[in-house]
């Protein structure tokens, strides 16, 4: 399924969605990661739970032959949550419609 120019790749009703797109700007595959707020108070309880999910969309990514992903993050909070799944600070920051964005990598 494909929702605002990017493939949702898990989608749960209530809790959110982890999305794929290729970014021409940034030359880059990005991978989306988006929780309803009402999911954030369950999150750290759920933290397993995510790390299973997660590994089968690795194991996806590396059968397209994709080595590398960025998570573009509006908050602190959500590149916290990014960095707990291996994703690794790049000290840049893009410029998108919805604003300032840090920009975290993962080597698949």
């Amino acid at each position: 399924m494909f929702r605002n120019r990017m493939e949702i790749l898990y989608e749960e009703q209530g809790r959110g969605y982890v999305g794929l797109s290729f970014e021409p700007f940034l030359n880059q595959w990005v991978l989306h990661v988006k929780f309803e707020p009402s999911f954030w108070t369950e999150v750290y309880t759920m933290i397993k739970y995510c790390l299973n999910v997660f590994e089968s969309i690795l194991n996806e990514l590396r059968s397209r032959g994709i080595t590398e992903v960025l998570a573009l993050c509006g908050t602190e909070k959500e590149a916290k949550f990014d960095r707990i799944f291996g994703f690794k600070d790049t000290g840049l920051m893009a410029v998108t419609q919805e604003g300032y964005k840090y920009i975290l990598k993962l080597e698949v």
